[in-house]
């Protein structure tokens, strides 16, 4: 009956689309009516759009190791907001390695675990439940995924494969690390804390790669993630701030414009989705300044990919000409 039902496209991605907003919202509530903000998962957005919404997903993972590598981040994230004594640029940059090297070694592109470990250093968590909300949060969209694809809403069994050589594969890796160690140390010593937003930093990844199709046309990427994060303060500020509706309500209205955002630019960037939920988390006198903060961001990191790709290709066609200058 349920496939009979949804055999239209259009009302497979919109029964997705409600699927994904109300496992966020439900995420919000569960932490309004419990009081604990750390509940909060914000790159839920994001497993939600990249996951549910998608129907062929944007990383090269299976669902065991999308488990297994959320739990590990979140815990390891979990762990580093814990220890005391070390500063926050090595906690960051520690944590952002780790994962990295994790994905390299088993040639998985996940990189909402970027997020996972880099949140809780950043937002101070300190609560086992963090991890634990984590690991709940992404067993929903797996599970949600295995039904839609049981149910046919989902067909695609797919993911992009996308092949890079191990020295493209660690030359990418140094570039990625080297930037985001330079904007991490301008953004803790300035207090400018969202130029590094989680969300932004698996932006920046994702970016990075040289097949990447979010950053085929730059600038409408820059207008999405901007877009995504002036939905998140809006909501935050208008509907929870000054009409003093709960947070579920305002996360409810954020999420589902992010996604209508994302769907009328066909720009479906899961970390804009997650940059909308992020306000929700933050403090009142942090959320004014936050579109600025994550808009510079983007900017700084898709400024960079730009250049490393032109030199990058620029050397490769130096090589091919030597190459081809000792043939002849």
């Amino acid at each position: 009956m349920i496939k009979k039902f949804f055999l239209s496209e259009k009302r497979k991605y919109l029964l997705r689309t409600a699927a994904a907003v109300a496992v966020v919202t439900l995420m919000v509530f569960i932490s309004d009516i419990s009081g604990e903000k750390e509940i909060i998962f914000p790159e839920l957005a994001a497993l939600a759009l990249g996951a549910v919404i998608c129907e062929r997903m944007p990383w090269r993972v299976s669902t065991l190791q999308m488990a297994v590598f959320m739990t590990i981040s979140a815990f390891l994230g979990w762990f580093l907001a814990k220890v005391d004594g070390i500063p926050v640029f090595i906690r960051i940059m520690g944590g952002f390695i780790i994962c990295s090297i994790l994905l390299i070694k088993t040639k998985s592109t996940m990189l909402p675990v970027l997020s996972a470990c880099i949140l809780p250093i950043l937002t101070n968590a300190q609560s086992i439940l963090y991890p634990l909300s984590v690991i709940i949060l992404t067993s929903e969209i797996i599970l949600i995924r295995f039904l839609f694809k049981k149910w046919g809403i989902i067909t695609s069994e797919k993911t992009k494969e996308e092949k890079l050589s191990r020295r493209d594969e660690i030359t990418r890796f140094i570039f990625v690390t080297a930037v985001l160690a330079i904007v991490t140390a301008i953004s803790v010593s300035s207090g400018f804390t969202y130029l590094i937003a989680p969300p932004l930093i698996v932006a920046f990844a994702e970016i990075s790669y040289p097949e990447s199709p979010a950053k085929k046309s730059p600038l409408i990427l820059i207008i999405a993630v901007i877009m995504c994060c002036i939905c998140g303060t809006a909501a935050r500020l208008i509907l929870c701030e000054t009409a003093k509706l709960p947070l579920f309500i305002g996360v409810f209205v954020a999420v589902a414009a992010s996604f209508f955002v994302l769907t009328l630019l066909e720009k479906p960037f899961p970390p804009a989705a997650a940059l909308a939920v992020l306000p929700f988390i933050l403090p009142h006198q942090a959320v004014v300044t936050y579109p600025l903060q994550s808009g510079a961001g983007i900017v700084i990191f898709v400024a960079a990919v730009i250049i490393y790709d032109y030199v990058r290709k620029h050397l490769s066609k130096k090589e091919c000409g030597e190459e081809n200058d000792v043939l002849l």
